[in-house]
C-alpha cells in the first residue's frame, strides 16, 4: 500500500469522525415492551458508534478500492464468448522482407475458434507467459477481432499466444487443432513459406477396393472399444463413436452404422444426429455402438470412413489414418 493511499484512509477517518452522525433517541417504554434476551445488552456511547462508522468507511474505501485492483489485474485473456458480429482479420506473418497478407477470416469460424481456446482456458490449460521469441521464417497466424474485449492471437502450428493490452498467454495447442482450423480455412490463400497443418496434415489415403459408405447426418469418427477381442473369427465388436463438430461435449444420438466390404476392406462409417446452433468446443464424449458383419472380419482391414473423405480428414482422430485394425 503507498503513502498517499495510506494518507487517503487517514483523511477519510479524520473526515468521517467529523461528521454529526444522527441516532434516533431510545425510546424506555420501547424497550420495555421488547422480547428480553437471553444475553445482556449493553448500549454504546455516541463516541463509539462514531468510531464503528468510521470503521465502516475505512472497511467501504478499502474494499471498494482493492475490488477495483482486482478487477483491473484480472488480465482474464479470453472472454466468455465473441459478440454478436465480430470480424476477424489475419495476418500472415511470414518474414519475407515483403508486406505480409492480410485475410479474412469467416466469421463463424473465427467464433468457433475463439470458443475452442476460451475452452481451454476454463480448464486451465492458458497460463501466463513472457512475449514470444519469434525468430522463425513464418511466425504464425495473427488474429486480430473488432471485439475490442477479445485478445489478439498468434497462432502457431503448436502453440497459441493471446495477448491483451501488455499481458501474455500461452495454449500449448499440441494436437494443433486450432492452427489447422485457421489453416485450412485460407489454405487457398496463403504463400508457400506457410507450413502445413503439422500433425493434422492428411495422412495417405489408402488404395480402397470397397465403396466408400455414404454420408449421413453429421461427421463422427470411431475406434474399437476393445481391439484386443477382435481377430479374423470376430462378426461383432463395439465401436466407440465421437462427435467431430463442436456440441458442447455431448457426441450425442449414434445412428446405425454403415458398411461396405471388399475382399481386403471393410469400411464403417459411423456418423450422428445431426444438430443445429453453435455450442462450445470442448473434446466430445464417446458413445459405444455394436456392428454385427454378415461374415467373419477375415484378414480383412477395417477402415473408419469418415477419415477417407469429408471434414474430419485434417483433425487429429484422423492424424494416423483411417485404419482401425489389421489382422
Amino acid at each position: 500500500m503507498t503513502d498517499d493511499f495510506e494518507q487517503e484512509i487517514r483523511d477519510a477517518m479524520r473526515l468521517a469522525d467529523s461528521v454529526t452522525i444522527p441516532v434516533r433517541p431510545l425510546d424506555p417504554d420501547e424497550l420495555a415492551a421488547a422480547a428480553p434476551s437471553p444475553h445482556p445488552v449493553r448500549f454504546m456511547s455516541g463516541t463509539a458508534r462514531r468510531l464503528l462508522a468510521v470503521a465502516a468507511s475505512v472497511v467501504l474505501v478499502v474494499g471498494v478500492g482493492l475490488g477495483a485492483w482486482s478487477w483491473l489485474g484480472r488480465g482474464d485473456a479470453v472472454p466468455a464468448a465473441p459478440s454478436p458480429g465480430t470480424e476477424y482479420m489475419v495476418e500472415v506473418d511470414v518474414h519475407s522482407g515483403r508486406e505480409n497478407p492480410e485475410l479474412t477470416l469467416d466469421p463463424s469460424l473465427g467464433r468457433e475458434l475463439y470458443l475452442m481456446l476460451e475452452d481451454a482456458h476454463a480448464a486451465g490449460l492458458v497460463k501466463p507467459s513472457e512475449p514470444p521469441i519469434l525468430d522463425l521464417e513464418f511466425r504464425g497466424f495473427v488474429v486480430t477481432p473488432t471485439d475490442p474485449s477479445l485478445p489478439v492471437l498468434r497462432v502457431l502450428p503448436k502453440v497459441v499466444y493471446t495477448v491483451s493490452g501488455r499481458t501474455y498467454a500461452k495454449y500449448d495447442d499440441y494436437d494443433g487443432r486450432l492452427y489447422a482450423l485457421v489453416y485450412h480455412a485460407l489454405r487457398p490463400q496463403l504463400p508457400e513459406a506457410v507450413p502445413d497443418a503439422g500433425s493434422t496434415a492428411t495422412p495417405t489415403i489408402p488404395n480402397l477396393t470397397a465403396p466408400i459408405p455414404a454420408k449421413v447426418g453429421d461427421p463422427a469418427t470411431w475406434t474399437l472399444a476393445e481391439p484386443e477381442r477382435v481377430n479374423p473369427e470376430t462378426t461383432s465388436f463395439t465401436l466407440n463413436v465421437t462427435r467431430l463438430g463442436c456440441a458442447g461435449g455431448k457426441t450425442g444420438a449414434v445412428l446405425e452404422p454403415t458398411f461396405s466390404t471388399s475382399d481386403t476392406q471393410i469400411i464403417i462409417r459411423a456418423n450422428v444426429k445431426s444438430i443445429t446452433g453453435g455450442a462450445r468446443c470442448p473434446g466430445n464424449d464417446s458413445v459405444p455402438v455394436t456392428v454385427t458383419l454378415n461374415e467373419p472380419i477375415g484378414s480383412r482391414v477395417l477402415l473408419d470412413a469418415s477419415c477417407l473423405e469429408g471434414d474430419a480428414i485434417g483433425t487429429q482422430p484422423c492424424a494416423g489414418g483411417a485404419v482401425r485394425w489389421t489382422p
